[in-house]
């Protein structure tokens, strides 16, 4: 069978439902999104003129991102995911990327070894029954305002070692920052993912962290930053034992994952 890849477009919408992996999220809105983000670049694999599947490619400069990397379940396991995530990277070097990230899911991982991709941390899932309700809520946290935007886009450069910006933009209109004595160290961007969380130092994250479970049961974040796994098992949270595998090909990406306290997704860390 003769795979190739073709853009996806707004009329490939309808064909969404066909593609919804079990066990996820609806991918209705993010794939909307690629479409229309001038960053992002989507892709169905199509063969005999069928969509057998899709992958998309997330640009900020020279580092990138693979999401959504899906193949319909009649379709599995005859060599078309690894061929899309091939087809995938050739694109992303033509483009002049020269690191690669993506959260791989447990069935995806053995595909992006096989592809070279590296292991360089895991994400963790945890859940609770009983939500955090009646916190305290820091006065430091307020509404962002435009003359902090610049500092915002700083923070997450110096956490992530990706330029962001063209995608946290969009989100800045319902965000908050910590702010003290006219210094930011964090961020709270609740409409992007999964509602992101940024900081330069442990007691902003968790302030933060404070706000957001607030009613919420379900958290993703870095293993590595144990302040964050602390607070959620200090409050109740049980580790699902899910990981997310997070990878790279090519360049080193120097990001501190010790900053992360919520992900965005699996689609951009």
């Amino acid at each position: 069978m003769l795979m190739h890849l073709e853009k996806f477009t707004v009329k490939d919408i309808v064909h969404i439902p066909e593609l919804q992996p079990d066990g996820w999220s609806d991918i209705t809105n993010d794939i909307t999104g690629y479409i229309t983000n001038d960053f992002c670049f989507p892709y169905k694999a199509v063969i005999n003129d069928r969509i057998v599947g899709m992958g998309a490619l997330i640009i900020f400069g020279k580092t990138g991102w693979l999401a959504h990397v899906i193949v319909k379940n009649d379709y599995r396991n005859q060599g078309i995911g690894f061929a899309i995530v091939n087809d995938l990277l050739n694109i992303m070097k033509s483009k002049g990327v020269e690191s690669v990230q993506l959260i791989a899911t447990k069935m995806g991982e053995s595909v992006y070894l096989k592809r070279g991709f590296r292991i360089t941390s895991e994400y963790g899932e945890f859940r609770t029954e009983t939500t955090i309700s009646n916190e305290y809520i820091n006065p430091n946290i307020i509404k962002t305002p435009n003359k902090y935007y610049n500092e915002l886009y700083n923070l997450d450069r110096q956490v992530t070692g990706e330029n962001r910006e063209l995608l946290i933009k969009m989100y800045l209109a319902n965000s908050y920052v910590y702010v003290k004595n006219n210094m930011l160290s964090g961020y709270y961007l609740p409409d992007l993912g999964e509602g992101t969380i940024v900081a330069d130092h442990p007691a902003t994250g968790i302030e933060f962290m404070k706000s957001k479970y607030t009613g919420i049961s379900k958290a993703v974040v870095p293993y590595e930053n144990i302040h964050a796994t602390g607070f959620l098992l200090n409050k109740g949270f049980k580790d699902m034992g899910i990981k997310g595998k997070r990878m790279i090909l090519g360049k080193e990406v120097r990001w501190d994952p010790m900053g992360i306290f919520s992900r965005i997704g699996g689609n951009y860390g």
